[in-house]
């Protein structure tokens, strides 16, 4: 698992309640990526 310390433009693919983590697709690469600590616009909506 990799811990990013950085903001970054990501898709939510879905969320893992046994490990209660977010899965993200990054934009500017594709990478998924699994995040406990997530942010969102909520006027994005």
């Amino acid at each position: 698992m990799v811990f990013i310390h950085a903001l970054k433009k990501c898709m939510l693919l879905g969320f893992d309640k046994q490990i209660k983590a977010y899965w993200l697709l990054e934009s500017l690469s594709p990478q998924i990526l699994i995040s406990k600590d997530v942010m969102y616009d909520k006027t994005k909506l």
